[in-house]
């Protein structure tokens, strides 16, 4: 089972870039669910647009929780938010994120969620090298199969 749709749980940033999704509580509760089935699961969080520094701790607060519950994440996957072709990305007049802002949520990943067993750097976000550098930095796991 995925774990994408996570976005950012505040509810201040995900009215704002995702109200159509499940809310926090729901998406929790969802994966509490197949985790109690015995099913393994994935956890994101899309950083990088108009969430603050405060946002992401309580998402990773949320996720790390809800692991101590349940224990049934298998991977966190920080996913950069790309601002191009994208009416959130146009709207905000948004850069990339910064290769050290990439690292620092990755190594700040791996000291909150220390709980769950792997961190994955996904290299189609962050790009190849840095992936590989995020291995010595928090990261023990890279992917990103894909075809343009």
């Amino acid at each position: 089972m995925p774990g994408g749709g996570a976005e950012i749980f505040h509810w201040d940033v995900r009215r704002k870039i995702c109200p159509e999704k499940a809310n926090q509580e729901t998406w929790l509760a969802v994966h509490d669910t197949a985790h109690r089935l015995g099913l393994k699961t994935n956890c994101t969080m899309l950083y990088g647009h108009i969430e603050k520094p405060e946002h992401r701790v309580h998402h990773m607060v949320a996720l790390r929780e809800q692991q101590d519950k349940s224990g049934g994440f298998q991977t966190f996957i920080a996913l950069a938010f790309h601002p191009e072709e994208n009416n959130l990305g146009r709207k905000l007049n948004r850069q990339w994120t910064t290769g050290v802002d990439d690292i620092k949520t990755l190594a700040i990943s791996r000291l909150m969620l220390d709980n769950i067993p792997n961190i994955k750097a996904y290299w189609v976000m962050l790009t190849a090298p840095l992936a590989q550098v995020a291995l010595n930095f928090g990261a023990n796991d890279m992917d990103g199969t894909i075809i343009e």
